[in-house]
């Protein structure tokens, strides 16, 4: 989680450092609500179907209508199920549960027609690359002393690519509101598996500029 957080500030400082070379500095920062469809078979059946997770986003525009943007979300899902520790037990005495932390960084440029400001719309379009991991834990533990029996730390990360096209619509000086939908893909490879990471993108948020 540690090295999570560090990559995020290193992103955010790259974002400014390559927007000082740009003619206009207007910056927005936006707090987006996802709905992921994960395109995962395995995962949707451990975690489900659908999922709903936090994001933030910095975008600077660097000339004209182009802007840069990068963002960074995480998403905690859990699975719980029973087991026998022996044969010789009747009854189940063990709780099993998996957590799986999936965290998304993307960077990438944008386009934008329309304005950015009260009573305005815009229509942008993000094309960006990403990457993707899943930190899974998977604990086993005695029902009655609480005592662990097992843990198995996992991860499957990959790089791939974010595509979305939204609209942007000013309500209040500087506030705004966004809705946008695209894909996000990666994958990784376990076992000779292709592990699909990503799945159909959904968002809704609020945000300020400046």
């Amino acid at each position: 989680m540690k090295c999570t957080i560090k990559k995020t500030f290193l992103l955010i400082f790259l974002v400014f450092l390559v927007s000082s070379f740009g003619e206009s500095k207007s910056v927005r920062v936006t707090l987006d609500g996802i709905y992921l469809a994960v395109a995962d078979d395995d995962y949707k059946a451990l975690y489900g179907k659908q999922k709903y997770f936090p994001e933030g986003k910095l975008s600077i525009r660097l000339k004209g209508n182009i802007f840069l943007w990068g963002s960074f979300g995480y998403l905690p899902s859990n699975f719980k199920w029973k087991e026998w520790s022996n044969k010789s037990v009747p009854l189940a005495d063990l709780d099993g549960k998996s957590v799986n932390n999936k965290s998304v960084m993307s960077l990438g440029l944008g386009y934008y027609v329309g304005y950015i400001a009260p009573g305005q719309f815009s229509v942008k379009v993000e094309l960006g690359g990403c990457r993707v991991t899943d930190t899974i834990t998977e604990t086993k533990t005695f029902q009655q002393s609480s005592q662990m029996l097992s843990e198995v730390k996992t991860k499957r990360s990959g790089l791939g690519f974010r595509a979305s096209l939204g609209v942007t619509y000013g309500f209040y000086k500087s506030f705004y509101t966004e809705a946008s939908l695209g894909y996000l893909f990666a994958t990784d490879k376990v076992d000779d598996t292709r592990i699909k990471l990503g799945g159909l993108r959904a968002a809704w948020g609020i945000g300020i500029s400046f």
